[in-house]
């Protein structure tokens, strides 16, 4: 299915909740409350992330949505705090 991001949305897949570190710190739910990590599927084609990029977001902008059997997020572009 071909996904197109219309009106300064962003489609987003998100990542797996990473529970413990590669040192061994065990991380609480609580961390993953305020902000999710997500991989770019979509975005339109003038915007400042592109399809492929990870990103950061605070968890209450997201609206969730199943595309398939694949579950993803979409979140308006003003709320990505950072990209990597």
């Amino acid at each position: 299915m071909d996904i197109r991001a219309l009106n300064g949305n962003v489609f987003v897949e998100p990542e797996e909740k990473v529970t413990e570190s590669d040192g061994g710190i065990i991380f609480p739910d609580t961390v993953h409350q305020e902000t999710r990590i997500g991989k770019v599927v979509a975005a339109q084609a003038d915007s400042v992330v592109l399809a492929g990029d990870n990103v950061v977001f605070p968890a209450y902008t997201l609206q969730e949505m199943s595309v398939g059997k694949e579950k993803h997020y979409y979140v308006y572009i003003e709320d990505i705090i950072c990209k990597f």
